[in-house]
C-alpha cells in the first residue's frame, strides 16, 4: 500500500509540473481526488493535513494560477513520493 500512495504523489508530481507549464488534462483531477482519498482518512497526521492543502494548490495550478508555492508543493510529492517507493 505504501508503494501505491508513493506512486500516486510521484505521479502528482510530474501531473503538476505539466500545469505549470500550461499541460492540463482530465486525469489531474482524478490524482487531486486520489490526493484526497487517501489523505483524509489519516488527517490528524501533519504529512495528510499538508497534502490537503497540497491537493488544493493542485487546483489552484489546473485553473493556471501558479508560483512559487507551486514548486514547493512540486518537492513535497516528489520527496514523499520516492521515500515511500525507497522504504521497505
Amino acid at each position: 500500500m505504501l508503494k501505491l500512495f508513493g506512486m500516486i504523489d510521484l505521479l502528482s508530481a510530474l501531473a503538476l509540473v505539466g500545469a505549470v507549464f500550461g499541460f492540463t488534462s482530465n486525469y489531474e483531477l482524478i490524482l487531486v481526488l486520489l490526493l484526497l482519498i487517501k489523505s483524509v482518512p489519516f488527517i490528524p497526521d501533519i504529512a495528510s493535513i499538508v497534502d490537503v492543502f497540497a491537493a488544493g494548490i493542485f487546483v489552484l495550478a489546473i485553473l493556471g494560477f501558479t508560483g512559487f508555492y507551486t514548486w514547493i508543493v512540486i518537492i513535497w510529492f516528489a520527496q514523499k513520493g520516492l521515500v515511500s517507493l525507497a522504504s521497505s
